[in-house]
């Protein structure tokens, strides 16, 4: 799972990692890994990587975004 990755690649504090995932995946902020790695950067007071997710983070359209969790 993308997210679980991405939640260890923050955990550890690695840039190079976090940036691979995202690669890979925006980040998916209705899950449990997705909104617990920004959580995490946060209480770690990682604001490189904070930044970085936020910046993936803004490239869901709000309609993707309502449609994975209104109706999954």
């Amino acid at each position: 799972m993308i997210n679980e990755k991405l939640f260890k690649a923050v955990e550890t504090g690695k840039i190079d990692e976090v940036e691979k995932v995202l690669t890979v995946e925006k980040i998916n902020t209705t899950s449990y890994y997705g909104i617990k790695s920004i959580v995490l950067a946060v209480e770690k007071e990682n604001l490189n990587i904070l930044e970085i997710l936020l910046k993936n983070g803004e490239r869901i359209n709000r309609e993707s975004f309502w449609r994975r969790t209104a109706f999954s």
